[in-house]
């Protein structure tokens, strides 16, 4: 089999021959021991603690359901249309009812009277 040659004067070279890991395992085992280095870990340790709680407190969380929408539908269209038009407008409302007669007219008076106080007071309108 030719990746299985084997060659009689070979030697290795010498690169490969010093071992690395167990260096580098000394010098780093000697770098934990430091105080200094320890001090360093935790100022960095309690840094990056800092940061990821301002961070977090910064975050902000938003709901948008035009976003949704697919973005070629009429209503995200008209979503976006009214809001470009009408950015102070809000939304309009609806009151739906069954069959009305003269007695439930008090009741509508009221009703009205309400929003119009709503509205004056910009609570909610």
């Amino acid at each position: 089999l030719i990746p299985c040659i084997i060659h009689k004067d070979f030697k290795p070279p010498g690169c490969s021959q010093s071992n690395y890991g167990d260096v580098f395992a000394k010098k780093y085992a000697r770098l934990l021991s430091s105080i200094i280095f320890k001090l360093l870990v935790i100022t960095v340790t309690l840094g990056m603690l800092v940061f990821g709680i301002y961070g977090w407190v910064l975050i902000k969380q938003k709901f948008d359901p035009t976003l949704l929408l697919p973005s070629d539908s009429y209503l995200r269209e008209f979503l976006s249309v009214h809001d470009k038009l009408y950015p102070n407008n809000g939304w309009t409302a609806y009151i739906y009812t069954a069959q009305i007669d003269h007695t439930d007219l008090d009741k509508f008076e009221h009703l009205t009277n309400q929003l119009d106080q709503l509205q004056k007071n910009k609570i909610h309108l």
